[in-house]
């Protein structure tokens, strides 16, 4: 009997089996048909109202700068900015809400603040001037720079305008998924092309990375971002700030990975760019490796791990004398979870504990002489 034969004898002999002992062979995926109505004009039309939410939010920035008297002003940086708060002042010189300005008449102006990447802000040697830019309107109001920070790359700057404009909401990047469509919005490659919108999915929602020492946070989307696009918004299908864009790998071998600040990050680094506040990041001084790091080192080399069967973790070989976390931990501690977040990652445990000031609340959970310690740092 050959190979052919004796397989379908085979199949046969089974089917036989299962019908002689009554199973029903019921192939769902072949046999069922499925009705299903899919109305195009409702997947052309799903973006557009998120388009027009993060367009109406999300401006031009150019800086200017003059090296000398002898020279002229010249456009050295053009990126994008998010409104997210916002006045109206009447022409009594009363505040108001900016909803509450829609129907009146006598609005003389509106403030603004807006959010956007330091790098967009960077002057040059000489006199620098900041200006805003609306590419519908094509119209220019000089700005205000209220702080940054270089590292986090992240500034805060206001201005006045005529116009009304709604500042956009922010969404909650903690629940970002993979997989999940966004769209960007910025002016792509400059004001010739000012205000464009592309969409794209979340790669990766929590990216780690090391940049200039310091453990950082992003969204990875695929999202087509450019030079001008730095500053812009990334958001949801509701319309939502999940991220600020800021980067993108630019590589011959590698398409479509661009990065975005989360919106939490934003959030919790607002009220003290407002305020021109220096941002301290002390986390950074901790050293140590993480449980899977220290268990792999001990494989490749044959050594006791002393370790057990703890597969997550980061045990700390320094702590930071002058920060506010060096007399809560201790050399050799273990740390296992920050704000119940499992700790695989050593950029994730800096970049956890990275923007923790005084007066924050953080739930720590670690090993110490072998036994668990749970406590919170405020």
């Amino acid at each position: 009997m050959n190979r052919k034969i004796l397989k379908v004898f085979i199949s046969l002999l089974i089917l036989l089996l299962f019908t002689g002992c009554g199973f029903n062979v019921d192939n769902k995926i072949n046999n069922e048909v499925y009705d299903v109505e899919i109305d195009i004009n409702e997947i052309d039309q799903a973006f557009v109202p998120a388009i027009e939410i993060a367009s109406e939010s999300t401006l031009g920035i150019t800086v200017y700068n003059k090296k000398s008297y002898a020279k002229d002003w010249e456009a050295i940086s053009v990126g994008s900015c998010v409104i997210y708060e916002g006045i109206a002042i009447t022409k009594d010189g009363d505040k108001i809400n900016i909803k509450d300005s829609y129907t009146r008449d006598d609005i003389n102006t509106y403030k603004y603040k807006a959010v956007t990447n330091a790098h967009v802000v960077e002057g040059g040697k000489g006199s620098n001037k900041y200006v805003i830019y609306d590419g519908d309107t094509d119209s220019s109001w000089e700005l205000d720079i209220l702080g940054k920070d270089t590292d986090i790359d992240l500034a805060v700057v206001s201005f006045e305008s005529p116009v009304l404009y709604i500042p956009i909401t922010f969404a909650d990047s903690d629940l970002v998924k993979k997989g999940q469509i966004v769209l960007a919005v910025g002016n792509s490659n400059g004001y010739e092309y000012y205000s464009s919108a592309t969409m794209g999915i979340i790669s990766y929602p929590k990216r780690y990375t090391e940049e200039s020492g310091y453990a950082m946070e992003y969204i990875q989307h695929d999202a087509a971002i450019n030079p001008g696009n730095s500053g812009g918004a990334l958001v949801n299908i509701k319309g939502e700030l999940v991220g600020i864009n800021t980067s993108k790998i630019v590589e011959d071998d590698v398409d479509s990975m661009g990065f975005a600040i989360p919106v939490n990050t934003v959030k919790k680094v607002l009220n003290r760019l407002e305020n021109g506040e220096v941002i301290n990041k002390s986390s950074q001084l901790f050293d140590g490796d993480t449980i899977t790091s220290l268990k792999l080192n001990a494989f490749l080399n044959a050594v006791e791990n002393n370790l057990g069967s703890l597969d997550y973790g980061y045990k700390l070989s320094h702590v930071p004398r002058y920060s506010i976390f060096y007399s809560y931990f201790k050399i050799d501690d273990i740390v296992l979870e920050v704000n119940n977040q499992k700790i695989y990652n050593e950029l994730f445990f800096k970049h956890s504990l990275m923007l923790c000031e005084s007066g924050d609340k953080v739930s720590i959970n670690l090993i110490r002489n072998n036994e668990l310690v749970v406590f919170d740092i405020e």
